[in-house]
């Protein structure tokens, strides 16, 4: 047992460096001129591997009302990816002035100067993300969160962006605007969804059961999607009736954002019960917007490192599953040499290292005379 729990106390360690180092940057901070209006100014941060990761394509967050919910949205972004319970972003937040003309989508005969979300919905998709496909390497995940007005303008675009954006987090939104706009909106939607993945996440802190009926328009939105089983859609909705309108887009921006990743990262209690679990765990999300391409290599050295105190034959299959799928992983092939000598099945030990340290060579490792010493005394005690 103190063999076991020294291997998990030093992954685990070596998995929390390896995030904590990590840390995102302010990179960019300018204006846009735009075509269709006044220049807009936004801001970028990418990760700390943006650089190293030359290849690596992250997903866009994209926060609205950046001068106010920039800062907070992306700290929650950047600790939930150290984390490793979302991925790394390339955040973008972006400054609004006029949040009545921009984020309304309709001339409500109750306001003046409003009525622009098209206009700006336009400005986002066709001149905005454009620009930042230039210049960063986005993946096929696109975040726009919005709280308030933003969250009113984040549900139209959900509606009515037929590209750019595929998840949409509204946090505590006003979706009561002009007699219920996003109500009558997403009744006709739902009818004709596309034919694409998305997913949606609502919040809202306003539960008054006693409440007047205009401040009940959260319900039929949320009755609306109940009823229809879209199976392109993915949707959450979260009362927090502890939270206020102001204080909502802390938790909201955490919650919003696990419940988008939920399955990103596998819980503990999966890995305990073994590779088996572990894959099925991994196959009920795949597929799902921001899931895994693949299990994370360091949830399969902890399976295969569990799993030597328990089932040697299972934990030498989760090494050798890893090494498939990262095969230039020394802590694997590392790994499957220990098991391999647990399991009493030492020439399978040797042929472990030996391919490990053409691993090392190849990456010029400075593990590479490390493990060319294990080998040398592995193979004098095959020997004696």
């Amino acid at each position: 047992m103190k063999v076991y729990l020294t291997r998990v106390a030093i992954l685990i360690f070596c998995l929390m460096l390896r995030t904590a180092l990590a840390d995102n940057h302010l990179v960019i901070s300018e204006s846009l001129p735009s075509d269709s209006l006044s220049q807009q100014h936004y801001r970028v941060w990418l990760p700390e591997s943006y650089k190293s990761e030359g290849n690596t394509r992250y997903p866009l967050l994209l926060v609205l009302d950046g001068q106010k919910y920039g800062n907070l949205v992306a700290s929650n972004a950047k600790f939930l990816a150290y984390s490793e319970d979302i991925p790394e972003h390339i955040i973008v937040t972006l400054d609004v002035k006029n949040r009545l003309l921009n984020y309304t989508p309709t001339d409500s005969s109750d306001w003046d100067g409003d009525g622009g979300a098209p206009k700006f919905l336009t400005f986002i998709t066709d001149e905005l993300l454009p620009e930042l496909e230039k210049k960063f390497r986005f993946s096929e995940t696109r975040i726009m969160w919005g709280h308030s007005a933003a969250g009113l303008f984040a549900m139209y675009a959900f509606m009515n962006a037929p590209h750019g954006f595929n998840a949409f987090l509204v946090n505590d939104g006003s979706l009561d605007w002009d007699n219920r706009y996003i109500y009558k909106s997403l009744s006709l939607y739902l009818q004709k969804f596309p034919k694409r993945n998305r997913f949606l996440y609502l919040n809202t802190s306003f539960l008054d059961p006693d409440a007047p009926d205009e401040f009940k328009f959260i319900e039929p939105i949320v009755n609306l999607l109940e009823a229809r089983a879209i199976p392109q859609l993915r949707w959450v909705y979260q009362p927090m009736p502890d939270e206020s309108h102001a204080s909502i887009p802390l938790l909201g921006s955490i919650h919003g954002l696990k419940a988008l990743y939920k399955g990103f990262r596998i819980p503990e209690s999966i890995i305990l019960k073994g590779l088996p679990a572990v894959k099925s765990y991994f196959e009920s999300v795949k597929g799902q917007i921001g899931a895994r391409k693949k299990i994370p290599e360091s949830v399969l050295l902890m399976t295969g490192i569990i799993g030597i105190q328990h089932n040697k034959k299972e934990a030498i299959e989760a090494f050798r599953f890893c090494i498939e799928l990262y095969p230039e992983s020394l802590d694997a092939r590392e790994q499957l040499a220990e098991a391999y000598l647990m399991n009493e099945q030492t020439k399978l030990a040797i042929m472990a290292l030996e391919e490990a340290i053409l691993v090392a060579n190849e990456l010029k490792s400075e593990r590479t005379e490390g493990i060319k010493q294990r080998l040398k005394l592995l193979r004098k005690k095959l020997n004696d």
